[in-house]
């Protein structure tokens, strides 16, 4: 053979070997890109809650305003949010043994740090004071220091009742009654039980109208124990927890 088809012999080889490795590349990539392409597996979120209207209720839109803007803040991602109501009592069971991965019912204090709270809105909730309207409507409802709420009942959830803020009230001469939920608090609070609810504001207001009384009978104090924005607490000890947080924190830039 001479060198001239000798060469043409080898360049064939090459190119062929070329074609063959291209081939091989392009079909190397369309594969990974389908993989890449290939929409995620819907991922189920299911999120603890109790009966807390308007934010949270297994009987209002959405499941509640919580609910809501949690939905929203994930509408995008491949997660679905699932609603999962507890009374109360098996909620803080559920929570302090670990095994969840979001809840609206906060964990029991001390916080362990694998909980993480993510803030969902930016409008803060005022926790205060309900009374009912005194018979001159414009004597303000404020108090500077705890021991000018002395001798008042105060009606509390036993959420509540177990924190901090209920031991300040008790030692400034508050008595303190537990209740099951803001209804009976309510209640307690119009048959002159009690002198005071300890609630959120919007939620307090939004009870009241639930249970067929007027706003008008009420006034929340002027001065707030806290001021909180609507949030979701996290296990990150679970993945699907870190990646709840992934998602909020990355929706949260947009």
């Amino acid at each position: 053979m001479s060198v001239y088809l000798k060469s043409h012999a080898i360049l064939f080889v090459v190119a062929l070997s070329l074609l063959v490795l291209m081939s091989f590349a392009v079909k190397t990539y369309a594969e990974s890109s389908a993989i890449l392409s290939r929409p995620k597996a819907v991922q189920v979120i299911e999120v603890l809650a109790i009966e807390y209207p308007p934010f949270t209720s297994a009987t209002l839109i959405d499941s509640g305003l919580s609910f809501r803007l949690l939905n929203g803040r994930v509408a995008h991602s491949s997660l679905s949010i699932n609603a999962h109501f507890l009374p109360s009592a098996r909620a803080q069971k559920q929570v302090d043994s670990g095994q969840w991965i979001a809840s609206f019912y906060p964990p029991t204090s001390p916080v362990p740090v694998v909980y993480r709270k993510i803030p969902l809105s930016n409008q803060p909730l005022e926790i205060g004071l309900f009374r009912l309207l005194p018979s001159d409507s414009d004597q303000p409802f404020r108090w500077s220091q705890l021991n000018e709420l002395a001798g008042l009942k105060v009606a509390i959830g036993r959420r509540s009742s177990a924190g901090p803020l209920s031991t300040q009230l008790t030692e400034a001469k508050v008595q303190v009654i537990e209740t099951d939920s803001l209804n009976q608090g309510f209640q307690l609070l119009q048959r002159g039980r009690v002198d005071a609810v300890f609630a959120e504001k919007l939620s307090g207001f939004f009870t009241v109208q639930l249970l067929g009384l007027s706003e008008t009978q009420f006034q929340f104090s002027e001065t707030v124990f806290e001021q909180t924005p609507i949030a979701i607490w996290v296990n990150t000890i679970h993945p699907n927890g870190r990646w709840l947080i992934e998602v909020l924190e990355q929706s949260r830039k947009h």
